[in-house]
């Protein structure tokens, strides 16, 4: 995955955060672990349904990599034959 496709991913993450306990409004724990420039402290946050479609394509990219990554990095057990 490219680098700015990664950051927007983190960044979701993090909003993540201020919509399951803050109900949509930016906290200061927000602000200083995402870096994110472009809100305000106790700014209400939306995401739109383009970004949510980007979100998604991007988590199926990083499980696709996972998979990918499972048979080099994790040896295949022989008793599961």
């Amino acid at each position: 995955m490219k680098e700015d496709e990664c950051r927007v991913v983190e960044l979701m993450f993090h909003r993540r955060h201020v919509y399951e306990h803050n109900g949509g409004e930016v906290d200061q724990k927000y602000l200083d672990n995402s870096g994110d420039t472009t809100v305000r402290l106790k700014q209400r946050i939306h995401e739109t349904q383009q970004g949510a479609h980007d979100l998604l394509g991007s988590l199926v990219k990083m499980a696709r990599n996972v998979h990918g990554a499972i048979p080099r990095t994790v040896p295949a057990d022989p008793r599961a034959d």
